[in-house]
């Protein structure tokens, strides 16, 4: 699949039709090529495969704001079993559901996926707060975010990541040295 990385952007229709052997990374360089105000909801880690992500649902740091992957997909390229290329419309509305995640099965190969781009902000912000400390500490921390975050207006994205031994822990302070800044929400 790595030789099927094509990726076409349309700004006329803001869409481009992804290969589904293209990683996200080579997806998302292809549209900052074409637009400095376009981008596609899907993933952060840039050596995933398109394809695959998509048809998992593809959940991303924008999809509170634009949808899953796949809720961005608008057509799609399918060899099914019998070898005929498929459109969405060749294929139904049935198996384009699941193709994008939603059937658990297999379909056929898609060969190309038709994204709708979206325009995003000119300045995005971000950071990483990590807060090491005992398991009751952390419940405390992750029983707060859920009680928070479904809340939020749809621009302001939060995630939590609980595990051990994750590399940003190395460079943290202790959680006392963060409760003044955050006090209320601790």
């Amino acid at each position: 699949m790595m030789n099927l990385n094509r990726v076409s952007v349309d700004l006329e229709t803001e869409t481009a039709w992804v290969e589904g052997g293209a990683t996200l990374g080579e997806t998302y360089h292809a549209i900052a090529k074409a637009s400095n105000v376009h981008g596609f909801s899907a993933g952060s880690c840039p050596t995933v495969g398109v394809g695959g992500h998509i048809a998992g649902g593809g959940f991303g740091l924008m999809s509170r704001k634009y949808g899953l992957a796949a809720d961005n997909v608008v057509d799609a390229l399918l060899v099914d079993a019998d070898g005929r290329l498929l459109d969405r419309e060749g294929m139904g509305d049935d198996v384009f559901w699941a193709i994008r995640g939603g059937g658990g099965g297999v379909w056929g190969v898609a060969y190309s996926w038709k994204i709708q781009l979206l325009k995003v902000p000119q300045i995005v912000t971000a950071f990483v707060v990590s807060r090491p400390g005992q398991k009751r500490h952390v419940a405390k921390l992750v029983d707060k975010w859920q009680h928070v975050s479904p809340y939020l207006e749809d621009d302001f994205y939060i995630s939590c990541f609980v595990g051990a031994g994750l590399p940003e822990a190395k460079n943290a302070t202790s959680p006392r040295e963060y409760q003044p800044h955050l006090k209320g929400f601790i």
